[in-house]
């Protein structure tokens, strides 16, 4: 999903909440290690898409693909680098991903 400077909801659902700051995402994770990352242009668009698919192993997966942002357990520095590191990587993955012919 995408924000503009204005925080409004580019591609996406208009009832979902924006996080705009780093702090007020690490305080959601801190208190739920449910929360999981998911580059998405929304509920709407992933509803009509359906279930995603893993490419190299040419799978239907039988929901979203997600990943962890909770921090391991082992992870001995504070949650809001932890969040920041898990952000940036999954940045990177999804722009490899947006470059890879045939995605």
């Amino acid at each position: 999903m995408c924000h503009s400077s204005e925080d409004t909801v580019v591609g996406g659902d208009d009832d979902l909440p924006v996080i705009s700051a780093l702090a007020e995402l690490t305080d959601i994770v801190a208190d739920d290690p449910r929360v999981y990352l998911r580059r998405s242009t929304g509920p709407r668009v992933d509803a009509e898409k359906g279930p995603s698919r893993d490419y190299e192993a040419h799978l239907t997966l039988p929901g979203l693909s997600v990943t962890t942002i909770f921090p391991e357990p082992w992870c001995d520095r504070p949650v809001e680098e932890w969040v920041a590191r898990r952000i940036h990587r999954y940045a990177e993955l999804s722009a490899e991903d947006a470059a890879s012919p045939g995605c």
